[in-house]
C-alpha cells in the first residue's frame, strides 16, 4: 500500500516536472522570438532613426513633437 502510494508521488512529480519544463521551454520560445523580432526591426532602414536635418521639427523648433 505504501509503495503504491510513493509510485503515485513519484508519477505526480515526473508530471509535475513535464509541465515546467514546457512551461519554460514555451518562454524561451516566446523570448526568442521577441529577440529576433527586435533585430530584424533594427535592421530595417525604416526603423532607423532620420538625421537631424530631415526631422521635420528641427527645422521650425529645438523642441521634438
Amino acid at each position: 500500500m505504501r509503495d503504491q502510494g510513493l509510485v503515485e508521488a513519484g508519477l505526480g512529480l515526473a508530471e509535475g516536472l513535464a509541465a515546467l519544463g514546457e512551461g519554460v521551454a514555451l518562454a524561451l520560445e516566446q523570448e526568442l522570438e521577441g529577440e529576433r523580432d527586435a533585430l530584424t526591426s533594427a535592421a530595417r532602414p525604416s526603423a532607423r532613426p532620420r538625421p537631424a536635418s530631415t526631422r521635420p521639427w528641427s527645422r521650425t523648433s529645438s523642441a521634438a513633437p
